[in-house]
Order: C-alpha cells, then structure tokens, then sequence
C-alpha cells in the first residue's frame, strides 16, 4: 500500500510530489500522467512527513522521522543540500519555504520551528 503523507505541486503545476509512508519514498508524478512516476530515495529508509516546492520551482524539500531535512533538485533529483536536526527535536512533521526562497522553516515533532 502505497499512503501519501505529504503532498506538493510544483509551481507549474504539472507535476506532484507525493511522500508515501510505508515506501519511504518520494514520487514526482506527472500529472498529465505521461511518464511514470520517478521516485526519489535521498531519506533511506526513514518515512518522509514533509514536503515543499521552492518559490523558483528548482527546489523540493524534504523532512523525515529521524529530523533530516533535505533540498533537491526538482529536475534531477540531486540533493543539494542536507541538515540532520539533533536530539530531542524529534522528526520533521513540516517544511516551508520563505517567500524569497533563501530561507527554509521546518516544524519538528516536540513543537519547535527552525529556520
């Protein structure tokens, strides 16, 4: 079974970005449904709950469950960049973009926000 937790659509809106619980996975669907799904592995094997598109469109974030936060291409799907929140802020349960997109918030499962 393949659950969504966390769900994104690029800027353009022709393609979802789509966090699946038990796969641990995140998928880049096209949503004229053209080509299949490409599937993005950055996390390993812990479950991604959170997901964001960049300003630009270029960028996806990622959190998941052990508190790493991940930036992707959206094309390529290449990480760019990569932070691992330390104990006991927990997993990330939300990712957000600033405006200007040079400024990436996350929600943590104890209750704090970072930027």
């Amino acid at each position: 079974h393949r659950q969504p937790v966390a769900v994104a659509f690029s800027r353009d809106g022709k393609r979802l970005f789509a966090a699946h619980e038990f796969t641990r996975k995140v998928f880049v669907h096209d949503v004229d449904g053209a080509k299949r799904p490409a599937e993005f592995t950055g996390h390993g094997d812990k479950p991604v709950w959170a997901l964001a598109v960049s300003p630009d469109g270029r960028r996806v974030a990622s959190g998941d469950d052990a508190g790493t936060v991940l930036v992707w291409d959206a094309d390529t799907l290449a990480v760019q960049r990569t932070a691992r929140l330390r104990p006991p802020h927990g997993g990330v349960r939300a990712v957000h973009w600033a405006p200007d997109g040079r400024h990436l918030l996350t929600g943590n499962a104890d209750g704090t926000v970072y930027v």
